[in-house]
């Protein structure tokens, strides 16, 4: 998607496998599109990626041709017309094509990730349209797909690859230099085909969605902003999603995703919601995160954290510690807290007894009732 004659509309570009060209579909800004015009590409496009390469300041085309080995920079004039298709040559068997600049000079780069190779490979821009050679970097066996981000917050672009055969995610951190650190990877649901990157818990953090094939489901995988991962979590879709784009499609504010189900021939629409925590709930504890305390009284005692120094009179044995994660939808407390330390450190935190609630699709406030209630 772009806006690939000015109009300030948004309109389609489809990379058709079989004829060997790309679709340009303008927008009229109702919903609406115009009859497509294509303009040749190279054997079987699989995948086309949009951004301006030759810094004109109008989007251009970069198609992933699986059969020729090839990637095609076709250069967009600003009216919703190409020029003819300049050939990339990029190693054998292309699947997908993603843009970031990875060595900081300024200009758009590709990452092109290749399925019989096991790699993905980048190529640097020089501002004109033009690509350098390809350098290739392992990633896990059958890669369908990459993605472009910054996950570890060094402002540097990262990848993410999806890795079907092996049922995981690679992520490969850039060091800002077009180099990047041998990829880490964290399991999906089965056959992941496609790769997309977005905040779908609002914390600021990159985090990942893949399309899995295999299990018929997405996978969201939580970042927490040092290039790592958390567990998946799964959300059943159509049959086969092969493809999904990220948006917000109801205006909320709030990411949502769109799965293309090649085996129910469909779309799976997955509105992302907001959090359950109430304002209130945000004052009684200052932030979600923090620890806390709940003193014998029931009512809510300072808010500290991890690194705050404690005067020892202030702690007192029926003092209760309690720990708010969004992230996880956990409420964690220890109803006995009885410190010595003058200061609260995670040794001192893990050596206590806790229990454990699910604060899934539940007020905190209630929650934060019912465990005063308990102590």
């Amino acid at each position: 998607m772009g806006d690939f004659n000015g109009d300030a509309n948004q309109d389609l570009v489809v990379a058709n496998f079989a004829d060997d060209n790309v679709s340009i579909l303008l927008g009229t800004g109702n919903g609406l599109f115009a009859a497509a015009q294509n303009f040749a590409a190279g054997d079987q496009p699989q995948f086309v990626a949009v951004d301006d390469f030759n810094n004109d300041g109008k989007q251009d085309l970069a198609v992933a041709n699986q059969e020729n080995n090839t990637v095609n920079i076709l250069t967009g004039d600003g009216t919703g017309s190409f020029a003819a298709a300049t050939v990339v040559e990029v190693g054998h068997d292309p699947r997908s094509v993603a843009v970031g600049d990875f060595n900081g000079d300024g200009n758009r780069d590709l990452a092109v990730v290749k399925r019989t190779g096991s790699v993905v490979s980048t190529l640097a821009g020089d501002g004109s349209g033009a690509f350098g050679a390809a350098t290739s970097f392992e990633v896990g066996f059958d890669p369908r797909s990459v993605t472009v981000g910054d996950f570890n917050g060094d402002g540097n672009d990262d990848l993410a690859t999806a890795d079907a055969n092996k049922h995981y995610v690679g992520v490969l951190i850039g060091d800002g230099t077009g180099s990047f650190a041998p990829a880490t990877t964290f399991a999906t649901g089965s056959e992941p085909m496609y790769v997309a990157t977005g905040d779908f818990n609002n914390d600021g953090h990159q985090d990942l969605a893949t399309a899995n094939s295999g299990s018929d489901n997405v996978s969201i995988l939580i970042g927490d902003g040092s290039g790592t991962f958390g567990a998946a979590t799964n959300f059943v879709v159509g049959d086969h999603p092969l493809s999904l784009a990220v948006g917000d499609f109801d205006g909320d504010s709030i990411v949502d995703l769109a799965v293309a189900n090649e085996g129910s021939n469909d779309v799976s629409i997955l509105i992302g919601e907001a959090a359950t925590a109430s304002s209130s709930s945000l004052e009684l504890m200052a932030n979600l995160g923090q620890l806390g305390r709940l003193n014998s009284n029931n009512s809510a005692n300072r808010t500290v954290t991890g690194d705050d120094d404690v005067e020892e009179d202030s702690i007192q044995p029926e003092d209760s510690l309690l720990v708010v994660n969004e992230a996880l939808e956990q409420l964690t407390y220890q109803p006995t807290l009885d410190f010595t330390e003058q200061h609260l450190d995670t040794a001192a935190i893990n050596d206590q007894e806790f229990i454990t609630r699910d604060i899934s699709d539940r007020v905190l406030d209630q929650i934060f009732l019912e465990v005063r209630n308990e102590i």
